[in-house]
């Protein structure tokens, strides 16, 4: 599998529907991944390039039908535009201090959807991924892999953490997902971790909506913080 989230190229998310969306799964026992480095219908338009979030995004940006973010001066609702301010802070390979929603490149040509965590943003904060059922069946098992990337530039020994939760039959946070930021700093760049997990023994009706959310906080620690990226 090449890994291209969090919330991040920073997500890679691969979904498997058994049995008998925003990202719409179609068919059961499918692959559908988001790489964030070339068009996926209903989420993003072309390489995302940190432009922004809108209903009918232009080349570069993410669609607001899948994607919402929490914890920011400046938000996104699903189904709103956003392409200013914390929203829209352009394309980088890391190194970056102003707080907001970036494409971090983090290898060569690899984008994902990236945050640089500041005092009033993502502090808490969050990414929202919409995911629609359209398979036409049940389903009641997915398997959900993607790329968490820190780049340990931060100023000390702040500690920022990065976790996974859904709503499927109410909000369930999966720990073994969570993740924190290193401590001290380092010149190791882009550090990635891959997770993989199963949610079975649900219920996700043909037609309805599922929610996947990636939340930022601080730990422990003062000074600067990590910025984090999905893939």
């Amino acid at each position: 599998m090449k890994n291209k989230f969090l919330l991040t190229s920073i997500c890679t998310f691969l979904l498997f529907f058994d049995l008998h969306a925003q990202l719409s799964i179609d068919a059961v026992n499918t692959t559908y991944q988001i790489t964030f480095d070339a068009t996926v219908s209903n989420v993003n338009n072309g390489t995302f390039n940190g432009t922004g979030f809108s209903s009918s995004p232009s080349s570069g940006q993410l669609d607001s039908d899948a994607f919402s973010t929490t914890g920011f001066g400046t938000n996104v609702a699903f189904g709103a535009t956003g392409d200013s301010g914390d929203p829209a802070r352009g394309s980088s390979s890391g190194g970056v201090s102003t707080g907001g929603v970036y494409a971090f490149e983090v290898s060569s040509s690899n984008y994902g959807i990236g945050v640089q965590p500041a005092g009033s943003d993502f502090t808490p904060g969050s990414i929202i991924l919409r995911v629609t059922n359209n398979t036409g069946s049940t389903v009641d098992r997915l398997l959900i892999s993607y790329s968490v990337y820190f780049n340990n530039n931060g100023s000390s020994d702040k500690i920022s953490s990065f976790e996974f939760s859904h709503n499927i039959g109410g909000n369930t946070e999966v720990n073994e997902l969570d993740k924190n930021s290193p401590g001290a700093n380092d010149s190791n760049g882009w550090q990635s971790t891959t997770f993989n997990t199963t949610i079975s023994g649900i219920s996700i009706s043909n037609g309805s909506t599922i929610e996947f959310t990636w939340t930022g906080d601080d730990v422990s620690g003062s000074g600067s913080r990590d910025e984090v990226a999905l893939d």
